[in-house]
């Protein structure tokens, strides 16, 4: 054999038999790889394989080429086209240096030549990998395991993309060994094939590897046990010809399952099945052999022997119930107790002595005359023998039944129900079939039980008639005495006794009572075309009069009383009247008053039921803007007033009855300063609210003032409430929040805020808030923190991280939660940019031109998808 080296790789010449086409001895094989370096985990290289003779020429298309390599993938043979074949190398998750061989694929040649390549380590950082083997044990007998496995980083968060191999020191992988590429959750998976085991081998060793790192698990083999089988069969004692019912059900396999079940019953026939049948033609022992063979393909085989003998005739022999039947009885006819002692009984044939036949185990006749009956059966068994017994029966006639029943009340009055039970009455020997009722004054019924009315007092004579199914009679009387019914007794009390107008009022029947049953119905009629039931019912006068309140009283039999008592209702109370007014002072020309009596009561009417008129007085030259309304605020305006000039402003409270109550209060026009008084602004976000409540922002940023910036001003917020919610202002500055809570639909809330210059000139502005209800979607609720809490740092910029992941929805997760991410300052110069971070209601928030003494408003809109929304907002001070 010659070597060449060409282009650096070693040659070597095959030496090749007979055949075409073939490589001849003369021939000259390159092997040429490119690159020579490659990574890890799916790289790929170039495999060329060059043939020519001597000569040059290239040799026959289709000469056969065997490649191999110590690592990696390549193909295991290759042919030639125009003297050249071609093929890629793959690589898995090995690295080092790798030899690829070529050889020729004719029989019997030694010669071959091979070339490196180095695998170097792809760079992934792995920080587990996990290996699943289902199932963890397997048989001698083979089968197939699924592996799974899952890469993760160091962080614990899936590897997706990442290329594994999978391998085994026995049987063969779904994927031949290429590699597998993790998906979104870090897994891959690939399946090994196991043929039958050698029964040596206890364990298959599985591994996975990726990036270097490889994770092992062994799979156990278990040794295969041997099937048992067992056999049945019915019946115990056949006859010949009678059918004979094999079952290896039973047979079980410890390790396994049972798959194949073969039958030889001893008379030259045999069968396959988990079950069998089979009908002998001789009398004598024969021996059943079952063998069976498990999943694994081991067997065993048991035997049994099966007794066939000739039929034996069977034994007749029944009972007859009742003992003593009468005409009409149903009887039962029980053949039960036939047996045959080497088959079974396969017929039940009976004569009934009156012409009539039956057949059946069991059978039920009732006779239509009173004698005695001969009564045969015939049973016949599997093998066509008969067996006979004979019975006689004697029919008696019919006994009457015997009548008895119960009333209740025993003393009933006119127009009670009375209850009649004629459950005591007995028949002995057929039963009854129907009761009859006469109640004694000309009214009949039927039942077992039956109700009856009287309406007349007196003694009815009562009489029950049953009947037999064999139509005899019985009978039982007894004497109903229907009493008068007695009248109720009607009483009630009041509390107060002399009651306010609006004052609720309790009246109380519960005294009321019936001698001889019980009251069933309380009727009221409040004398003011209102009325009510209840023994206890509570009431409103609107008007101060005499009232004549009257209740009547129903029994239990209809009869009623009236008891009526005369409520005197006083007037109410007059309400007290309390005005305040804010400022009490005020600079020429005038300006803005908030007028508040939200103080006053009354002693019968809420707040929210009084009504209330404002007026003010003064100088002619002075001109006062009231808004017009009923409610318990108003802000006012003053124009055109001099130093030293008098207002005054009074409000007159109007209650429910009429009452009125009046308030005054003045505002003293004082020495003019030359300053011009703020212009108060004020803005909600939102400007209603679903109940019970929520968060507004209080927005007072647009309030102006010709000679004060807006931080030299003070601001002053509060709350007026007609309703239950519950009201909470936190903040300072022109920018603050409220809480709202415990509030029902239509409450309504008035925000007042007062500004104040440092030359002590104020202004006022108030807004109205609803309260409305929701729809079936339930709106979310926001929630906001920020990174700083409280407090940024002045500069030219600035950043905060805004967290409203909080939130939450009854409806929605917050996946499906839209968040939009809103600021404002107090500087209209500072520029707000949010940037969302990739996670649903997270944000960066980057500020510019932050000088200290700013307040930022930060405020989140959280919508559902039923558009629904909630804000949430957070207040950072600039120092």
């Amino acid at each position: 054999m010659r070597y060449f080296l060409l282009f650096g790789i070693a040659l070597s010449l095959f030496q090749c038999e007979k055949g075409n086409p073939v490589i001849n001895e003369n021939d000259i094989i390159t092997l040429h790889i490119a690159p020579s370096t490659i990574t890890n985990f799916g790289d790929s290289a170039v495999v060329t394989v060059v043939v020519t003779h001597a000569d040059g020429r290239p040799v026959l298309d289709g000469t056969r080429i065997l490649l191999r390599t110590t690592g990696g993938v390549i193909a295991p043979e290759v042919v030639t086209q125009n003297g050249r074949a071609v093929t890629p190398f793959t690589s898995d998750a090995g690295t080092g240096t790798f030899t690829i061989t070529a050889q020729s694929g004719q029989v019997g040649l030694e010669g071959e030549i091979s070339a490196d390549i180095t695998v170097v380590d792809r760079s992934v950082e792995v920080g587990n990998l996990i290996l699943n083997l289902n199932p963890s044990n397997i048989s001698h007998a083979g089968g197939s395991v699924q592996l799974n496995a899952v890469v993760q980083d160091p962080g614990g968060f899936p590897l997706d993309g990442v290329s594994i191999v999978f391998s085994s020191n026995y049987g063969r992988l779904a994927s031949n060994g290429t590699l597998r590429t993790t998906d979104a959750d870090g897994r891959a998976s690939d399946t090994l094939i196991l043929d039958r085991l050698p029964t040596t081998v206890t364990q298959v060793e599985v591994t996975v590897q990726v990036a270097g790192e490889t994770t092992t698990k062994n799979l156990t083999v278990t040794t295969n046990e041997n099937p048992t089988p067992q056999i049945t069969f019915s019946p115990g004692n056949p006859q010949v010809g009678e059918t004979v019912f094999f079952d290896g059900s039973t047979s079980t396999d410890s390790d396994g399952v049972v798959q194949s079940y073969f039958w030889n019953f001893g008379d030259g026939t045999s069968a396959e099945g988990v079950t069998a049948e089979h009908a002998y033609g001789q009398a004598r022992d024969y021996q059943v052999t079952l063998r069976v063979r498990d999943d694994a393909g081991a067997e065993a085989a048991t035997a049994m022997v099966v007794p066939v003998g000739a039929n034996q005739p069977p034994t007749a022999e029944f009972s007859i119930s009742p003992d003593e039947p009468r005409v009409g009885d149903l009887i039962t006819f029980n053949a039960g107790a036939s047996s045959d002692p080497d088959g079974t009984i396969s017929e039940y044939r009976w004569t009934l002595g009156n012409g009539i036949e039956r057949t059946g185990q069991v059978v039920t006749f009732a006779y239509a005359a009173a004698r005695t009956y001969q009564v045969t059966l015939t049973v016949t068994d599997n093998g066509g023998a008969t067996g006979t017994a004979t019975q006689s029966v004697t029919v008696a006639g019919n006994i009457a039944p015997m009548a008895s029943f119960t009333f209740s009340p025993g003393n009933p009055k006119i127009g009670e129900r009375v209850a009649f039970d004629a459950s005591g009455s007995t028949d002995e020997d057929s039963g009854i079939k129907s009761y009859d009722w006469s109640f004694g004054d000309n009214f009949t019924g039927t039942g077992i039980q039956a109700n009856h009315v009287y309406n007349q007092s007196g003694s009815f004579v009562v009489t029950l008639t049953v009947t037999d199914n064999e139509l005899g009679k019985g009978y039982a009387t007894q004497v109903v005495t229907v009493g008068q019914n007695e009248l109720p007794n009607a009483s009630f009390t009041l509390t107060p006794t002399s009651p306010r107008i609006h004052q609720l009022v309790t009246f109380d029947g519960t005294a009321s009572d019936d001698p001889d049953g019980s009251i069933k119905q309380f009727q009221w009629s409040f004398g003011d075309g209102s009325g009510g039931t209840g023994s206890v019912i509570q009431h409103t006068f609107e008007a101060a009069q005499d009232f004549a309140v009257t209740l009547t009283v129903i029994d239990n039999l209809g009869a009623s009383k009236v008891a009526s008592k005369i409520v005197t209702v006083v007037p109410g109370g007059a309400p007290t009247a309390l005005l305040k007014v804010s400022p009490d002072s005020l600079l020429p020309p005038g300006g803005q008053v908030f007028l508040d009596a939200t103080g006053s009561t009354d002693p019968e009417n809420a707040l929210s039921q009084l009504r209330f008129t404002f007026r003010a007085t003064g100088p002619n030259h002075v001109t006062t803007t009231i808004p017009a309304g009923t409610a318990p605020v108003r802000l006012a305006e003053i124009q055109n007033a001099l130093q030293g000039d008098q207002i005054l402003f009074e409000v007159e409270v109007l209650d429910t009855e009429g009452n009125t109550s009046r308030a005054i209060q003045q505002v003293l026009i004082g020495q003019g300063s030359g300053g011009t008084a703020p212009t108060a602004a004020l803005n909600l976000t939102p400007d209603q609210l679903m109940a019970p409540g929520g968060q507004v922002i209080l927005d007072a940023t647009a309030t102006t003032d010709p000679e004060s910036p807006l931080n030299q001003l003070d601001f002053q917020f509060s709350s007026l409430v007609a309703g239950s919610v519950n009201v909470a202002i936190s903040g300072s500055g022109p920018l603050q929040t409220a809480t709202l809570s415990g509030g029902t639909v239509g409450d309504i809330v008035t925000f007042l805020l007062t500004v104040e210059d440092p030359t002590g000139l104020q202004s006022h502005i108030s807004r109205n808030l609803t309260l409305v209800a929701g729809n079936s979607n339930q709106a979310p609720t926001a929630m906001l923190t920020t990174t700083p809490a409280s407090m940024v740092p002045a500069g030219a910029t600035g950043s905060v991280v805004v967290d409203a992941r909080a939130s939450s929805d009854p409806e929605d997760s917050n996946a499906l939660l839209s968040f939009g991410f809103d600021g404002v300052s107090t500087n209209p110069a500072t520029v707000f940019t949010f940037t969302p971070s990739g996670e649903n209601g997270l944000a960066l928030l980057n500020l510019t031109n932050l000088v200290a003494g700013d307040q930022l408003v930060i405020t989140v809109t959280v919508t559902d998808t039923g558009t629904l929304s909630d804000q949430a907002s957070v207040i950072l001070t600039v120092q």
